[in-house]
């Protein structure tokens, strides 16, 4: 076991950057359908929140580690289960939009296509996608890949952190990231993959897997980085390369050119996500504003397809060009208002559970 000497507490540098990704993914998505000109590799953004899924697995894992050994199928379905609740609520509310506000208008009154799609969703509501059982409807846009191949990964991943601690951490997870990751570039060329077939899954359940395996690593990085006592000059140079990482990052998430060594570009924001969250040389505490951005990453993820396809059907995909940045701003408005209608359910859940089962 090892003890963990990050802070448990949220780190403002990580939750600015969830804010700062989820936009550069929405950027992407909107250039493919308009004039937008930002964000051109934005699609690197889900390795940013592939690695922090990782992080905050071992994380959690670290905290109650004898505990949760104790019964790791019990363990493993409870920490599940506690990541689902967060993500369960953005998912009805997009289906529920999707189908009233873009479905049913998009297929008028062809009963069948509505019928195809509602079945095709069924697997979407178990968050199957990336075993293969799943589609990209209407109704469940093809955007929720990456939250099926990250509760499926850390289904994999989180009892195998359990049931051998050390090996996991010093072996299996480092070379299980490094395999995966080079599979991916060896076959297709690149590590940006998503709904692509290997034959048995897609290749985004292999880079979810693959990656969040490395977040363990850079976890396992983070705390020895955190436990050696540098010296001002050496703080100062931790600083300066954390700079020119970040500046690299955004360069490249900006710039219009292709890499074909994907790869390592994603390690490269491993060093970076892993310098950040050891808090050498200092950490930028989550005050409230910067905590809000970190919560509203996940609505402004989870919607933003959605919005994308409403304003489609309503006003026509012409209306997209000049207006990249409304969009922009309004797809975060629309994440701020689904994280408060999250929040008012949540916060009266008992209430509508009363209305289900009795006490």
């Amino acid at each position: 076991m090892i003890k963990s000497t990050v802070e448990s507490n949220k780190n403002g540098s990580i939750e600015l950057l969830r804010f700062f990704f989820a936009v550069s993914i929405v950027g992407i998505h909107l250039e493919q359908i308009s004039d937008f000109d930002l964000f051109h590799n934005g699609h690197f953004g889900v390795e940013f929140f592939f690695l922090v899924s990782g992080i905050l697995m071992a994380q959690s894992a670290n905290k109650k580690l004898t505990k949760l050994q104790e019964n790791i199928p019990e363990s493993t379905v409870y920490f599940i289960v506690k990541k689902i609740k967060v993500i369960y609520p953005y998912l009805i509310l997009v289906m529920v939009v999707s189908f009233f506000f873009y479905c049913l208008p998009h297929y008028g009154g062809d009963v069948v296509s509505i019928a195809e799609d509602l079945v095709n969703s069924v697997p979407d509501l178990f968050l199957c996608m990336m075993s293969g059982a799943g589609f990209s409807t209407s109704i469940c846009p093809g955007i929720f890949w990456y939250i099926s191949a990250m509760v499926i990964g850390l289904f994999i991943l989180f009892p195998l952190y359990l049931k051998w601690n050390s090996a996991s951490r010093m072996i299996l997870f480092p070379l299980l990231g490094i395999f995966c990751l080079g599979y991916l570039q060896l076959k297709m060329g690149y590590i940006t993959l998503t709904w692509e077939s290997s034959g048995a899954v897609y290749y985004g359940l292999i880079r979810g897997i693959g990656e969040m395996a490395i977040g363990v690593v850079c976890y396992d990085v983070a705390n020895f980085i955190q436990r050696l006592n540098f010296t001002t000059f050496g703080r100062a140079v931790i600083l300066v390369f954390e700079i020119m990482c970040f500046l690299a990052i955004v360069v490249f998430i900006n710039g219009k050119w292709y890499c074909p060594q994907s790869v390592s570009i994603f390690f490269l924001i491993a060093i970076f996500v892993t310098l950040l969250y050891s808090g050498v040389p200092f950490r930028i505490k989550c005050k409230r504003a910067i905590s809000f951005l970190g919560k509203i990453s996940l609505p402004l993820f989870m919607t933003h397809i959605t919005v994308f396809n409403v304003i489609c059907e309503w006003c026509g995909p012409d209306v997209f060009y000049g207006h990249g940045l409304d969009v922009l701003l309004l797809c975060t408005v629309v994440a701020i208002c689904s994280f408060y209608v999250v929040s008012f359910v949540e916060c009266h859940s008992s209430d509508f559970r009363k209305l289900l089962i009795k006490s």
